[in-house]
């Protein structure tokens, strides 16, 4: 296939959100690299790299000019237009990739959130594979801005405590709340935020008892009541997320009668922040 049919087919599928009609045009083990996050994915995880993209996909895209041909592939610039306004083609950026092609397969995309002239593009795409081994791995097929969405859904979720104090809760249905595949989700938990799902809802239930403990709930209710409310099977239960997430028993976090209430409040929020739910 001649290189701009190539560039036009690639761009006719990344319009049509095809990951498999992309995956067609490229090498088994070709690479996408996102210039602009630094990062790079390749082989079996670009599928489900490229599904979490084209699902967040909100433009469509044009060719920019005459397709300048290299030794071994083509770079091109494109127009990048609101999907929402197609008519109205409104553009949002100009951009530019860089595609290096053998044996009539992609072998590697480069994507630039730029609008360089033509001889910026063409020195850009001799040092492409250089920048390329300085990049990061997408492992999984995670990108970094699904990472970022997926722990900003994790901070979201954790004000709403309906999410964690569910006693049933499991990985499948969180990973649903937030729009991500559980192996994104548990990548995400384990690899940037230093933790487990059990463990992770677990401190998310410790701190809604510690806020009912705080606000005095345990003299009017039982441990066995605050227990049942904040998601865990019983006080025993409790008492050991207490011990892992405070330090301390139920019964000498409330004894803490010289602070405040919005001291405890404090500490809560802070304990919030060291399990990876501060903001970015």
């Amino acid at each position: 296939m001649a290189k701009q049919a190539l560039i036009d087919a690639l761009i006719d599928a990344w319009n049509r959100r095809s990951v498999a009609d992309v995956l067609k045009l490229m090498d088994p083990q070709g690479t996408y690299h996102d210039a602009f996050w630094g990062e790079t994915c390749s082989g079996r995880d670009l599928v489900r790299y490229f599904d979490v993209q084209f699902a967040q996909e909100t433009l469509w895209y044009e060719q920019d000019g005459d397709l300048i041909e290299l030794p071994h592939g083509a770079v091109f610039r494109y127009f990048a237009y609101d999907r929402q306004h197609p008519r109205r083609r409104r553009l949002v950026y100009r951009g530019a990739e860089v595609v290096t092609v053998r044996d009539g397969l992609i072998t590697g995309i480069s994507d630039f959130y730029c609008d360089p002239d033509p001889v910026e593009l063409a020195e850009m795409a001799m040092q492409i594979e250089r920048r390329r081994d300085d990049s990061k791995v997408a492992q999984l097929g995670l990108s970094e801005k699904t990472s970022g969405f997926i722990r900003r859904r994790l901070r979201e979720l954790s004000t709403n405590t309906t999410v964690f104090i569910d006693p049933d809760l499991t990985a499948r249905q969180l990973a649903d709340r937030i729009g991500c595949t559980v192996a994104h989700l548990i990548h995400v938990l384990e690899e940037e935020l230093g933790t487990s799902f059990p463990d992770y809802v677990r401190t998310r239930r410790a701190n809604f008892a510690a806020t009912l403990v705080a606000e005095g709930a345990e003299d009017a209710f039982s441990l066995e009541l605050i227990a049942s409310q904040s998601g865990f099977a019983d006080d025993g239960e409790l008492e050991a997320a207490f011990e892992a997430v405070y330090h301390r028993t139920v019964g000498e976090f409330r004894a803490q009668s010289d602070l405040s209430a919005s001291a405890l409040s404090r500490e809560v929020a802070n304990d919030t922040a060291r399990s990876g739910c501060n903001p970015l």
